[in-house]
């Protein structure tokens, strides 16, 4: 279902009426002696639905003028204009409204009442009005045009709100309206800002890789107008994910040049900085440096187990290095035989030197969060109590082995 929110506010009655002026949209499409511009966008658009929201003393009138064929009885029009002047319209008049231009119009019309105060809770009962309206939508459009200036931020937290509802259920947000009329101008401009809200998809998108350290709903948004930069982008994230840093490195290094020499379009041109920062650990020249950058990540956004996974891989990857040569960093054996030997150089000596007992007790994490074993040092038995602690510990061992 399609549903078309409008507002309606309150301004001084002409002594010759309201003002009725073209609206221009896209295209040329010019929509005639339109009173309420709700109704123009109904027009233009076709929903299913037009729900109207306003106040007691909202020009509700004014919405009934473009509709001259609804059948509104004599009682009932003289007293919506009384309560409008009074400000004292009720929702039982709005009903009644309602059902009678519902019957003359090719969409259903529902009018609600709003509070006029904007304080937090008469936002928060606007929020849940909105909601209540738009149930069952599938396809929203909001017009932004007239109301208290306050409003178009709620509609925009209400069409966010409703797009997370929605979850997995088609949900589309097609157009934000404005009217601008010009002094002297003969015709309002129409503008549809909808674009704005893909500003929010990237804040999720980046709160969601910062969180996790997955890039991929970066690279989904990048893949209309940057398909090779998105398609680097999901297979090095892929790579990152799975603990295979070495491979993300290439795909990784082909954004970082095409970043370099291009600036991203739209909102992902605000983003760009941290893009680039949550990959500029691939230029390090060596691969525990790589993992140890990514350690560091992981424990900044409180991934513990990524980051002693990380940190502990790189803390072998260094002392393979040292001990076979940087091209021996990814033998398995060899691996296994630094960890040994840096193991069997600190017995008899792991309480006095802070190395080797950041090394132990950066094992026994990892084994702790990767495999549930139970470790034997105190202080790593009391760091799994805490967030807090755990944080502090792989801090501290990351500053010992991996300075």
């Amino acid at each position: 279902m399609h549903t078309l929110v409008s507002f309606i506010g309150r301004t001084r009655r002409p002594e010759h009426g309201y003002d009725r002026i073209a609206y221009r949209f896209p295209k040329d499409v010019v929509q005639e002696g339109v009173a309420f511009i709700g109704n123009g966008i109904a027009h233009y658009t076709k929903p299913d639905r037009l729900v109207i929201l306003g106040t007691s003393g909202s020009m509700w009138d004014q919405v009934i003028a473009d509709y001259p064929q609804a059948k509104l009885s004599e009682e009932c029009d003289l007293a919506l204009v009384e309560s409008v002047d009074g400000a004292v319209t009720t929702a039982a008049q709005l009903e009644e409204v309602a059902t009678a231009l519902s019957e003359a119009a090719p969409f259903t019309i529902d009018l609600r009442l709003i509070p006029d105060v904007p304080g937090m809770d008469q936002t928060w009962e606007i929020l849940h009005t909105l909601v209540d309206a738009t149930a069952g939508s599938d396809r929203l459009t909001i017009d932004i045009t007239h109301g208290f200036r306050h409003l178009p931020m709620v509609a925009m937290m209400a069409a966010l709100y409703r797009r997370t509802l929605a979850d997995s259920e088609p949900f589309a947000v097609d157009a934000l309206w404005y009217a601008q009329w010009p002094p002297g101008a003969q015709e309002a401009e129409m503008h549809n800002i909808a674009g704005i809200l893909a500003l929010a998809d990237w804040m999720e998108a980046i709160r969601y890789s910062r969180t996790t350290g997955d890039l991929s709903l970066v690279a989904d948004l990048l893949r209309e107008d940057a398909p090779e930069i998105a398609e680097d982008l999901a297979q090095g994230s892929f790579k990152e994910t799975i603990h295979q840093g070495t491979h993300a490195r290439g795909p990784y290094r082909r954004v970082r040049s095409a970043l370099k020499e291009n600036t991203l379009p739209g909102p992902a041109g605000l983003f760009q900085p941290l893009l680039e920062a949550h990959i500029e650990w691939v230029d390090g020249q060596h691969l525990h440096v790589r993992q140890a950058a990514h350690a560091r990540s992981a424990l900044e956004r409180k991934d513990y187990l990524r980051a002693a996974l990380y940190g502990y891989e790189a803390f072998v990857t260094q002392q393979t290095r040292k001990l076979y040569g940087n091209e021996h960093v990814d033998h398995h054996e060899k691996r296994k035989a630094a960890s040994d030997a840096f193991a069997h150089s600190c017995q008899g000596r792991s309480r006095e030197d802070q190395k080797c007992r950041a090394f132990h007790q950066l094992r026994q994490l990892r084994n702790a969060l990767a495999h549930g074993d139970h470790p034997q040092h105190a202080d790593v038995q009391a760091a799994l109590h805490s967030p807090q602690a755990l944080h502090k510990l792989l801090a501290e061992t990351f500053d010992q082995l991996l300075p």
